[in-house]
């Protein structure tokens, strides 16, 4: 199984901010290839606020009931104009959940298919890329009374792939578009954190206490 990430950040400063203090949270499964993967429109790999029911959040092979991610999301840091820095996250052990999707209907995860086209509303005529693509847009200052967090003004949309024929079957790919909307950011930083546990899924978190991550600097 490969999970591959691609970010791309575009530098638009729009004329007006809209906020919203409500918010639309919504979850999907993708369920075409060998990854079952959970994915939310918090930015998240895992159930986070959503009303996701499940026990398993990335199951490979299907049916096996073998976990292989705890918690998944972007971090994103930068420094604004007046010297300030700061960090926004999806997901982490130590912060509140920071990016949330707005309270529009449509502000829910788009499922498209390969060839069809959609009228997204912050992407007039998407068209679908893989067998299975999942779209959602966040921001991180669509709740703006978060514990210890102020905003970035980022607006993320999220795109993932996935296929239901080799060798891409036991791929997902994601595509991470970030927009600032209010600051010049400077010295911007991106990161994806992922906690990832990895054995028989069972009730609690101890199928996992043996699991530990490396990483080799002179590798990559």
């Amino acid at each position: 199984m490969k999970v591959v990430v691609k970010i791309t950040a575009l530098i638009l400063i729009p004329i007006s901010l809209t906020f919203a203090q409500k918010t639309k949270l919504d979850w999907k499964i993708h369920n075409v290839g060998k990854v079952l993967q959970l994915v939310t429109n918090m930015g998240t790999l895992w159930r986070a606020e959503t009303n996701y029911r499940g026990l398993i959040y990335c199951e490979y092979p299907p049916g096996s009931g073998e976990e292989h991610i705890g918690e998944g999301g972007i971090w994103i840091g930068g420094i604004t104009p007046d010297g300030d820095t700061l960090v926004s996250v999806t997901t982490g052990w130590g912060s509140f959940y920071e990016f949330y999707p707005t309270a529009n209907d449509w502000d829910t995860i788009w499922v498209v298919r390969r060839n069809q086209t959609v009228n997204i509303p912050y992407w007039p005529n998407y068209t679908g890329i893989s067998d299975q693509d999942f779209v959602c847009k966040y921001s991180d200052y669509n709740i703006l009374n978060i514990p210890n967090h102020k905003p970035m003004y980022l607006d993320v949309i999220q795109v993932s792939y996935a296929w239901s024929t080799p060798p891409l079957d036991e791929i997902i790919f994601y595509h991470f578009y970030i927009i600032p909307t209010k600051f010049n950011l400077k010295e911007v930083y991106i990161a994806y954190w992922l906690d990832a546990n990895v054995g028989l899924r069972l009730p609690g978190w101890d199928f996992a206490t043996d699991d530990y991550s490396m990483y080799y600097k002179d590798q990559h």
